[in-house]
């Protein structure tokens, strides 16, 4: 995964491909990437994009759903949910992968 961000126009792309970004979306995906690979929590997160408010963590997830989205749109997953907060990064950790479990016996799906 290749993101190309820059800060003077608010523009990104992945991959070569353009996203299209809200303004808070761009700076959301601005402070992630600038701690790719890294756990960041959605208080750290809230602290960056609302200095000085007390935001709502539903505000925060509804950001975070459309830049999920503009993301998906242009290649498989890269910000996933973990324990502790949320990680930008093309190899989703073990955490975020789903495990499929066989039903117990005697049980039906």
């Amino acid at each position: 995964m290749k993101l190309s961000l820059d800060p003077s126009s608010r523009q990104a792309s992945r991959d070569g491909e353009a996203l299209v970004l809200r303004p808070l979306e761009f700076d959301l995906l601005l402070h992630m990437s600038a701690r790719e690979g890294r756990v960041v929590s959605p208080d750290d997160l809230c602290a960056a994009l609302w200095p000085g408010e007390a935001a709502p963590r539903s505000r925060l997830t509804v950001h975070l759903h459309n830049l999920r989205l503009a993301l998906q749109r242009t290649g498989p997953p890269v910000l996933h949910s973990v324990p502790g907060g949320y990680l930008l990064s093309a190899t989703p950790p073990p955490s975020a992968r789903r495990v499929r479990h066989k039903p117990k016996p005697g049980k039906t799906r």
